[in-house]
């Protein structure tokens, strides 16, 4: 079974034992999920005693120890149900894509000249970053490209998100640019 089914199995086992004073034996949680064997049942309830979960058993019967707690605090249940929402919505990672600047930040464009290095050449060597580019081969492996730009501060945090792939080599304002972002991000995180 897949890990979120798992998780859906040890919360309704949480739903179940939930007002039950009297507690559950795991022959009944197991006839009340269905489709799994007692021994799935055990090992569920373990791994929920073991992530926190107030589980006791006494005589073969399971039951969820409420402790005591302000009435606007959520139940074991719902804090389950919590972590199970935010894992159901977290978005998966885009794979990357490089954006550039659309050719209309700025009237008029002001050539740049970028490096591609390692797997930057093979990722966007053959990428067309404006029309009027040109390329040349630069040292150990490394592909130089001059193009229009626009607006050097976005270009500038494109390169910055490359990770060392690509980086700036002409004008200086563009190198500027990058330093510039970099320092905002370091007082912000010093803030």
């Amino acid at each position: 079974m897949s890990r979120g089914g798992q998780i859906i199995r040890q919360w309704r086992i949480l739903r179940f034992l939930e007002g039950r004073r009297v507690g559950v034996r795991a022959v009944e949680l197991r006839d009340e999920l269905g489709d799994v064997s007692e021994r799935t049942v055990f090992r569920d309830l373990k791994q929920l005693q073991d992530a926190g979960f107030p589980l006791h058993e006494e005589s073969g019967r399971w039951r969820l120890v409420e402790e005591p707690r302000a009435r606007t605090a959520p139940t074991q249940a719902e804090l389950m149900a919590l972590a199970l929402g935010a894992q159901a919505v977290t978005p998966e990672p885009e794979p990357e894509r490089m954006e550039l600047p659309p050719p209309r930040d700025l009237a008029k464009p002001r050539p740049v000249t970028i490096e591609l290095r390692g797997n930057g050449v093979l990722r966007w060597g053959g990428h067309t970053f404006h029309a009027g580019q040109a390329r040349r081969p630069g040292r150990e492996g490394r592909l130089q490209v001059t193009f229009p730009c626009e607006s050097h501060r976005r270009l500038a945090a494109w390169l910055l998100e490359t990770e060392g792939e690509a980086g700036a080599l002409e004008p200086a304002e563009l190198r500027q640019a990058m330093a510039e972002i970099v320092r905002a991000g370091v007082a912000g995180l010093l803030g």
